[in-house]
């Protein structure tokens, strides 16, 4: 009887044993992920409202921001130039003839006075770009 209990004490310290060692297993396993979790990089799609099949850009202003940097953070653009003397080339794809178009910006339907990139708009203003011909 003796020899039976020592055997399921060896028994039972080898079970012990393998639980313990299968608990820092997967404890180290969750721990690795936890701490080398990589961060998956999504390309944020630009939000722009457009009319008139792409050629009419539609948004409101932003107290302190430019009339230019809003349009870029909502739409893809290309411009000639940059800050206050950028000028508008391209917006979602659509490209300004330069022979006989442009992209002209208005505040509040009236055509701006300067360029987009000097025009600090306000929260209640209304910024319209249109392709425009001349």
């Amino acid at each position: 009887m003796k020899g039976n209990n020592k055997m399921k004490k060896q028994i039972t310290i080898y079970l012990l044993v393998a639980v313990v060692a299968i608990g820092v297993i997967f404890g180290s396993f969750w721990v690795y992920q936890l701490f080398t979790k990589k961060v998956e990089v999504t390309q944020t799609t630009k939000i722009c409202n457009t009319e008139n099949n792409g050629k009419t850009i539609v948004y409101k202003g932003k107290e302190g921001s430019s009339a230019l940097s809003l349009l870029q953070e909502s739409c893809q653009t290309e411009t000639k130039g940059s800050g206050e003397s950028a000028y508008i080339t391209k917006i979602n794809g659509i490209e300004a003839n330069s022979s006989n178009e442009f992209w002209s910006f208005k505040v509040n339907g009236e055509m701006a006075q300067v360029g987009a990139g000097s025009y600090i708009t306000k929260d209640t203003e209304s910024i319209t770009w249109e392709l425009s011909s001349f």
